[in-house]
């Protein structure tokens, strides 16, 4: 049997929090995956207003959003010119 494991990356700290250590699980146990990264010109400022939206909060509380990407999002930075490479899974 053949599993594939897709992963999406949506959030700056998923890449920078999440990715890391899922790679470093995927290689303790020989394991390896897709990644798909969100890339372009962020657009959250946009969700804000939905946040005025008639039943907004009650699809917040039923669809654990907090409890997945949590309150905090922190600023975008930019990464470093000389990022860290980290070499692929075999």
């Amino acid at each position: 049997m053949h599993l594939a494991l897709k992963v999406d990356v949506d959030t700056y700290r998923g890449t920078r929090e999440g990715v890391p250590n899922l790679l470093r699980l995927l290689e303790r146990f020989g394991l390896r995956a897709t990644f798909l990264f969100s890339l372009g010109p962020d657009h959250t400022g946009r969700a804000l207003r939905r946040v005025f939206r008639r039943g907004f909060l009650t699809k917040v509380r039923r669809t654990s959003v907090v409890r997945h990407y949590g309150i905090r999002t922190p600023a975008v930075r930019h990464a470093p010119a000389r990022a860290r490479h980290r070499p692929a899974l075999p």
